[in-house]
C-alpha cells in the first residue's frame, strides 16, 4: 500500500513483509520505515527491499527478532 500510495503515509511499519518490488523502492524513500521479519523465516527477500529503500535515500529501520515465534497478529492470548 506505501509502494502504491507514498503520499497517505507518514511512517510504515511492516512485519515479515517479503520482498516487494524492489524496482519501486525509491517511492517509499520519503517514508520513515520501521520493518520486522523473524529471522528463521527467510528475511532475504525483505533485507533486499531494506536495502533498496536505503539505496534510494529512505530511512528505514530493519528488526530481525530472533525468537522462533513473533506473531505480529496476536495480542495476548486473542487473535486481533
Amino acid at each position: 500500500m506505501a509502494i502504491r500510495y507514498p503520499e497517505v503515509f507518514s511512517a510504515v511499519v511492516p512485519a515479515t513483509p517479503g520482498s516487494g518490488n524492489i524496482s519501486k523502492a525509491g517511492r517509499l524513500a520519503g517514508i520513515p520505515i520501521w520493518a520486522f521479519h523473524a529471522k528463521h523465516e527467510h528475511p532475504e527477500g525483505t533485507e533486499a527491499m531494506a536495502a533498496a529503500v536505503e539505496q534510494a535515500g529512505g530511512n528505514i529501520y530493519l528488526t530481525l527478532e530472533q525468537s522462533g515465534a513473533h506473531y505480529s497478529w496476536k495480542h495476548g492470548d486473542s487473535i486481533l
